[in-house]
Parts: structure tokens; C-alpha cells; sequence
């Protein structure tokens, strides 16, 4: 099940019509973060925001807005007590309580917002349509607006520090900051491909993942990509897949999910990626690692997976446990 706007064959629902077979009541989560093993956050349609405070036994709505509300689409936390959740008509929610309580900050942009990182509890970043990229240096309470010179959807953005930064979006666009945003650069991944999720271990070591099975990896920063070594009797890689979430808890191990419930998991830097068992079929957006072993994903229906193994096996939480 996939969803698509326009011309720009984006996937998340709320850029089209919500899907008639989901129950009104089950909300698509498309962000999970954790700021410890026990305690994780995550953010979806209509404003929706969970949080678990005991490792996911149980999934509480901290913020579910009765009325109208705009879907949120990144969450990430500054520290423990600070977190920024971020999306749709350029709305930005800010906690400094844990999660308990959530206010609006002004963001300065009507543009949708898609992805949101910090390096520190002070610095953080969001990206999204038109080339939206907004920077923080007080943990979230305002934001300015950085020049790209390009229109592309920015589905991702990565720091590895408050200076060597990464974007990817629409039309295979990957972009790359060295001085803390004052300015971006293009990087050639030699796909038009969409990409959905960016991130790097170290400055030189990184990913992208995206449309039609796209997995590509660079050892030098993004001046250079390569298709990773993935089972070429796998289908997924011959078909329309989209990979929409990715997370590598360290340079060898990392999770990619997407379409259908699929899980992908490597061990060795991502020479091969291979499936791992998933116990759902529903779209999975994103995925996020408290720590090496401790990790969520999540996706429509309110589907909420856990692993304590580092991705190799997934049981479910949340609404349909």
C-alpha cells in the first residue's frame, strides 16, 4: 500500500486521500524517537503523539487533538526533557516536559516539514517541501530559514556534528553542509531515484535509502555512492518497493523498512541486506534505536513493532498487541 502526490509519486497518505479501509480511529504513525530504552515517542495523523514509559508494554496519547490538526510527520527529543515534533503547513510542537505537555513554536514557513534532528540540546535542524530547511540554536523555540537554491522535497536530514550536515529528497537529490548550514552543496548518488532517509555513522560513512529498492552507501562523505550488495533473488529489489525508514546503530549494523511490513537487516557495513521475519503487512515508515539492541518501528494503523535483539527479531506493541 503505498500512497502518491502528483507528479512527485510521494508516499505518505496525507498527501492524498486517506485511505477508506482504515478505521477512523487507528491513526498512520509516520516518526518514532526514544531518548532511552524505556521511553519512546511516537507522532502520526491529526496531531497524534504516544508515549511509553515502560519499553512499549503500554502506549499513551500525550497529545491526540480532538479537532482538526495537522499530521506530524518527525519527532526527535534534545536531551530527555526537550522535543520538537514537526510537520504538515509548517507546524512545529515543542515539549520541555518530557512529552507531557506539547506547544506550538513558530516556524516561519507554511511548507510542510517532514524530518527533524538534533546534534545537542541546543542544535537541530527540519526539513521539508520546497527545499525547506530550518535551523534551531536554542532547542527548538525559533527557528531560521537556510538557503538552498532548490525546490526539492526534502524527505531527511542528518548531522554528524554542528557543522557536517546531509539532506535527501525528491528526484535523487542529496545535499551536503560543512559550515552548519550557512551553505549546501549538491552530491551526484547517480539515481534519479526518490530518497527517503540519509543518515551517516561518521563523517565519511553514510546511507540513503529510497524509491524501487534504492540502498546506496558512501566512505567519503557523499562524493561518491554505491549500490550496496544486496540478494539479487530477493523480489523486492526487482519491484516497485519503497524504502521509507532507516537507522545504523553503529557502522556495521542497521535496519531499513518500508512496504508491506518489510524489514531489512545488515551485519556487515550493508555488503548484504536480507529480510528479516516481520509480524505485519502494513506500510512501515519509520524505524529508531534507543541503543544497539533496543529499537522501534512504526507505520499505519497504528502498527508499533519492538525489537530487543538489534533488528533480528520484531514483536508487536501498541493498539494491535
Amino acid at each position: 500500500m503505498k500512497y502518491f502526490f502528483a507528479f512527485f509519486l510521494l508516499p505518505l497518505q496525507l498527501f492524498a486521500q486517506a485511505d477508506s479501509t482504515q478505521p477512523a480511529d487507528l491513526k498512520t504513525l509516520y516518526a518514532i524517537t526514544a531518548t532511552s530504552p524505556q521511553t519512546a515517542y511516537a507522532a502520526g495523523e491529526t496531531g497524534t503523539i504516544l508515549e511509553t514509559e515502560n519499553g512499549g508494554a503500554t502506549w499513551n496519547a500525550v497529545h491526540k487533538p480532538k479537532g482538526p490538526a495537522s499530521d506530524l510527520l518527525g519527532i526527535a527529543f534534545a536531551g530527555k526533557m526537550a522535543g520538537v515534533a514537526v510537520g504538515k503547513d509548517g507546524v512545529i510542537l515543542r515539549t520541555t516536559d518530557g512529552g507531557k505537555q506539547w506547544a506550538q513554536a513558530q516556524s516561519g514557513t507554511i511548507q510542510t516539514l517532514i524530518d527533524v534532528q538534533f546534534v545537542d540540546s541546543t542544535t537541530g535542524w527540519c526539513v521539508g517541501f520546497e527545499g525547506t530547511i530550518l535551523k534551531t540554536t536554542n532547542g527548538g523555540k525559533s527557528w531560521v530559514a537556510q538557503q538552498t537554491g532548490v525546490n526539492n522535497v526534502f524527505w531527511s536530514v542528518w548531522f554528524t556534528n554542528k557543522n557536517i550536515g546531509w539532506v535527501c529528497g525528491s528526484r535523487g537529490i542529496i545535499m551536503k553542509t560543512t559550515n552548519g548550514g550557512k551553505s549546501w552543496s549538491g552530491l551526484d548518488a547517480g539515481l534519479p531515484n526518490f530518497f527517503y532517509s540519509i543518515q551517516f555513522v561518521n563523517p565519511k560513512m553514510g546511507w540513503v535509502t529510497g524509491g524501487y529498492g534504492a540502498v546506496l552507501k558512501s566512505t567519503d562523505g557523499g562524493a561518491s555512492w554505491e549500490k550496496q550488495n544486496t540478494r539479487p533473488s530477493l523480489s523486492v529489489f526487482k519491484s516497485n518497493t519503497f524504502f521509507y525508514g532507516m537507522e545504523f546503530t553503529d557502522s556495521l549494523t542497521g535496519c531499513i523498512v518500508g512496504d508491506g511490513g518489510l524489514i531489512m537487516r545488515t551485519a556487515n557495513s550493508g555488503e548484504k541486506i536480507e529480510a528479516v521475519s516481520s509480524p505485519t503487512q502494513e506500510v512501515l515508515y519509520a524505524v529508531h534505536f534507543s541503543n544497539h539492541n533496543t529499537g522501534w518501528a512504526v507505520g499505519t494503523q497504528e502498527t508499533i513493532l519492538k525489537t530487543t535483539d538489534g533488528g533480528i527479531t520484531w514483536t508487536t506493541q501498541g493498539i494491535l498487541q
